[in-house]
């Protein structure tokens, strides 16, 4: 799918596109179906959506190859909802710490940013995502901090960021 989508604000797509058809049949000369690694859809430009996406699409293929392609056209649909941003703090767990070797860090908890759908806002609560930093990524014995990492997050976020992830410690 060739798309070019744009969503009003607070508005995403919820899901994924889907796709009425997952093949098409191609009739034509053996020599020319070899030809085509793919087929694509004519360029789909939406602009300020803020409802359900269901959109006809025409599949195009090379003039250069000699084929026909049923169905010549796709139902593309998706759901799109209302988002917000939610905002969490999440302990900073740190993993691969050598036997022996104690340390503090801090800030002990980040702020974690994402966006989620208007109707899950209320399910989300900070145990639902894990933020990790690896004591093996430490580079040298100089260094004082990791970088902290969202190892888990739930299936119904998105574009999840973290305020702060240079995470500064000491070996006590």
């Amino acid at each position: 799918i060739i798309s070019d989508f744009e969503y009003a604000p607070g508005h995403d797509i919820f899901g994924k596109l889907n796709l009425d058809h997952d093949s098409v049949k191609v009739i034509g000369a053996e020599k020319d179906i070899a030809k085509i690694s793919s087929i694509e859809t004519v360029p789909l430009t939406l602009t300020n959506i803020d409802s359900d996406i269901n959109e006809a699409v025409s599949l195009v293929v090379s003039d250069s190859v000699d084929v026909m392609i049923t169905p010549q056209t796709i139902n593309i649909t998706a759901k799109v909802n209302a988002f917000t941003e939610g905002v969490v703090d999440v302990a900073v767990e740190v993993i691969n710490i050598p036997d022996g070797v104690n340390i503090n860090i801090f800030p002990k908890t980040v702020t974690i940013y994402y966006a989620v759908n208007l109707d899950d806002y209320n399910t989300i609560n900070s145990e639902d995502f894990k933020v990790e930093c690896d004591f093996n990524s430490i580079a040298s014995e100089k260094q004082t901090f990791m970088i902290a990492e969202v190892k888990t997050q739930p299936d119904n976020v998105k574009r999840v960021r973290l305020k702060q992830q240079r995470i500064e410690f000491v070996k006590l």
